[in-house]
Order: C-alpha cells, then structure tokens, then sequence
C-alpha cells in the first residue's frame, strides 16, 4: 500500500470516529494519526474544539444493575462483530459496526449512571477495558447470557438479566380481577 494511499484511509477512518464524536485521545490512537491533525479534523466536523481530560473507566459507569445490563449488551454485540483477536486489541471496524447497530436497536439513551448517554466513547472506553482485561464478560451459571464484571464497579459480581434473582417486594398489591 502506498503512503498517500494509508494516510488517506487513516483520514477517514478518523472522520468516522469523530463523525460519532469519539475523543480526539481515542481518536490518535486508533488512526495513529498526529493529535494536532486529528483535533483540526475535530474542528472542522464540529465547529469548536476537542475536549479535554483524561477518559474514564468502565467501572465509573457501572453503577446500578440497569447500566450494567445496557454496558453487557453493548459489550456481547462487539464480541460478537469483532473478529477472533478482538479481545486483545481493539477491531476498530467492529467497534463502530456494533455502536451504530446499539444505536440502531435504541441502546444508548439512558443514565450510564453518570448523567451522560452511552456514547461512542463510552463504548471506545468500554472495549478498551475489555481488552485490557480491567473488565470480563462472564456466563452467568443461571441464564448463560454474558454480564460484564468489573473489579471496581459499585454493582455486584452477579448477573444483571438473570430471572433467577429474587424479585423485589412490590409496594403495591395487585388485585386479581375477574375472568
């Protein structure tokens, strides 16, 4: 492949990170482009500038049972998109592929429990930490459906989808009605 002909597929690929507002870090890393270059194209998709900070971690997000069940679903399309290595390092192409199809099914409105949507950073941070291994998705032994795990997380270790769990006391009796 030529020079000109792999920067220009790091271009694009920029474009459609940042088309998804990705962070420009993120962004760099992924392309392996300039930070300057990436945060000009930031400027010019958007108007303003990049953000700044550092990212967070999947564990900041997980903080009730609702978000863990959103971050697994999230996490379950990616490996099931992703290629054979994607656990290791990231597959860019299944990261968006399963962002846009989360976006799709209507995944990402709702609290991560940080006030924010789950964006395409949060999935970025996400599949980093995945690969990472500073998360795991385990089988739950009940249901067999994947739950994300993280060490850090304020949420137990358990399955958030499991039928099995006891149900919470409803505060209201329902009345039987006739038939």
């Amino acid at each position: 492949m030529t020079p000109s002909l792999h920067r220009h597929r790091q271009r694009t690929l920029a474009l459609q990170l940042l088309q998804r507002r990705l962070r420009s870090t993120p962004v760099q890393h992924l392309t392996g482009l300039p930070i300057k270059e990436v945060r000009a194209l930031h400027r010019a998709v958007h108007g303003v500038s990049a953000a700044s900070g550092p990212l967070y971690h999947t564990a900041s997000l997980m903080l009730n049972r609702r978000v863990q069940a959103q971050l697994s679903v999230y996490a379950l399309l990616y490996r099931r998109l992703a290629d054979a290595t994607a656990l290791q390092d990231i597959d860019v192409d299944a990261l968006i592929r399963s962002y846009d199809l989360f976006v799709e099914l209507g995944g990402q409105r709702g609290e991560t429990g940080t006030g924010r949507d789950f964006d395409f950073t949060a999935a970025f941070v996400l599949v980093r930490d995945l690969c990472d291994g500073a998360v795991h998705l385990l089988p739950c032994g009940s249901c067999g459906i994947g739950y994300l795990v993280a060490a850090e997380a304020p949420v137990p270790p358990t399955c958030p989808f499991c039928p099995q769990r006891r149900a919470r006391p409803r505060t209201e009796k329902r009345r039987s009605s006739p038939l």
